[in-house]
């Protein structure tokens, strides 16, 4: 695994090292010498600096940018690529384990923290720290092969889009809007992936193959994300965002990239669906005031596509718009209790059947009981999901109250 940008849940999200057939890339002639300084706790090749500038040229011409001064790059030895959720007070951990395990995303057994089971953080093969502008790459590798310099030039790419802003605006956006920054995500990560990729369609096809092979013996996320929620949610903007990144490079060059970057889409369906009906980008749902004595609302946000299909695995088909771009969930807290309230609407009433159909099936593979209660209200299904039967049922009144009805037991 490499790595990609600073975010507000965690310090820095990881990316996936993808290998994908693109048109031809760009070719840089490399300049001698090395423009920034290389800082090692591991022995590197000797011409390590030299193959960094040949690396910078290559970002630089395909991006159409030029670096005043690239980022510092950092090697240390496989493994010790770790990075850890510290905006994260002792709180909202408590907080988000009480609420994943009542949603059923957290078996018993699960680890609360979706990286390393120790707590220590998320190891990756790479990233890029904005806050220092420093590129961390895992390996002890005696040369640095395609695997290594394509790790390589993703991270430089998100060195590029610091300097020009994007990941500032990505990181406002993430503080009013998850599901709009899901989107912006995917974005930034597919345009780091489409020139990473790029840059292994320059190379022989020998090389090619051999970064698979070299790739082995990099870091990994092991025994990161082995809860699937977060493994999904974790691979989603390499995946989505490489295919969206490179079918608007494919139609319309770098422009048509420029665009996506200025303009993302909304929501993560529309990433997934440009032609999706309207829904996807309009705010068709609203949230009921609810206030259960005891109870803090702590988090009021938005769940997208992206979400629905980590959370419902193998229970929706994941092929298809859902119309569930714009839907709401709440999260209350009373000090020991995460409770979690959705509310979501199908494009069509066929939508909104197989939602509520996958919901209860969902609830019933995990076992939730009457910790879990599914309701609708017309277009509208609603759901509530907690440790605490007492007080599922408490913010299921409070549903009952604005017009919604049971619609299926657990």
């Amino acid at each position: 695994m490499c790595h990609g940008i600073l975010v507000r849940r965690l310090v820095i999200l990881g990316c996936v090292l993808a290998v994908a057939a693109c048109s031809t890339s760009p070719r840089a002639t490399p300049p001698s010498g090395s423009p920034t300084p290389l800082a090692t706790t591991v022995p590197v090749p000797t011409d390590a600096d030299v193959v960094f500038a040949e690396l910078v040229a290559f970002v630089e011409e395909a991006r159409g940018f030029a670096f005043e001064e690239p980022p510092s790059l950092r090697i240390v030895g496989p493994g010790e690529a770790a990075f850890v959720e510290e905006w994260e007070a002792e709180e909202w951990r408590r907080i988000n384990e009480s609420r994943y395990r009542g949603l059923g995303i957290l078996g018993p057994n699960d680890p609360p923290d979706p990286c390393l089971a120790d707590g220590s953080g998320c190891d990756a093969v790479g990233y890029y720290d904005p806050g220092l502008d420093e590129m961390v790459v895992s390996t002890a590798a005696a040369e640095w092969g395609p695997a290594v310099r394509s790790v390589i030039v993703h991270e430089l790419v998100h060195a590029v889009q610091q300097r020009r802003g994007d990941l500032n605006r990505l990181d406002k956006i993430w503080w009013r809007d998850y599901e709009a920054a899901d989107a912006m995500e995917a974005i930034t990560e597919g345009e780091a992936s489409l020139v990473e990729n790029l840059y292994l369609d320059s190379l022989p096809p020998r090389a090619r193959w051999l970064a698979w092979e070299e790739s082995s013996g990099l870091g990994t996320l092991e025994p990161a994300d082995v809860v699937p929620y977060f493994d999904y949610l974790a691979y989603y903007p390499y995946d989505e965002g490489t295919r969206a990144v490179t079918a608007a490079y494919e139609s319309g060059g770098w422009e048509a990239v420029d665009e996506l970057l200025t303009d993302p889409p909304a929501t993560t369906e529309a990433l997934e669906y440009p032609a999706a009906p309207t829904s996807a980008n309009a705010a068709l749902v609203a949230m009921p005031t609810l206030d259960v004595d005891g109870f803090e609302l702590v988090e009021a946000e938005r769940w997208g596509k992206n979400d629905f299909d980590a959370y419902l695995l193998n229970t929706l088909p994941l092929d298809q718009p859902t119309g569930w771009g714009d839907d709401r969930f709440e999260v209350h807290w009373d000090g020991t209790t995460a409770v979690s309230v959705h509310v979501v609407r199908g494009d069509d009433a066929a939508a909104t059947n197989r939602l509520a159909d996958a919901l209860l099936d969902h609830c019933q593979a995990t076992d939730l009981g009457e910790g879990f209660a599914l309701l609708r209200n017309g277009p509208d299904v609603a759901f509530v999901a907690s440790l605490d039967v007492a007080a599922t049922e408490s913010f299921r009144l409070q549903l009952v109250e604005h017009g919604f009805t049971t619609a299926g037991a657990c």
